[in-house]
């Protein structure tokens, strides 16, 4: 059985994007949860993907949404 690999992606600025590029074209990948210190960029970023992706506020909020 295949398995998704479940990411969480902590920082959200420039380089965030070209690693979401790439993971939005691997069906083994799906990008669970986005946290930034700078909570907006996150969000921004959340809106862009398909359905959007959960925003946390802290990395270890993210760290066990992604386990």
């Amino acid at each position: 059985m295949d398995q998704i690999l479940r990411i969480g992606l902590i920082g959200c600025g420039a380089i965030a994007r070209l690693h979401v590029q790439r993971l939005e074209q691997d069906a083994r990948a799906r990008i669970v949860g986005l946290h930034d210190s700078q909570r907006a960029a996150a969000e921004r970023l959340s809106k862009e993907l398909r359905g959007g992706t959960r925003v946390f506020g802290t990395t270890m909020e993210l760290l066990e949404h992604c386990e």
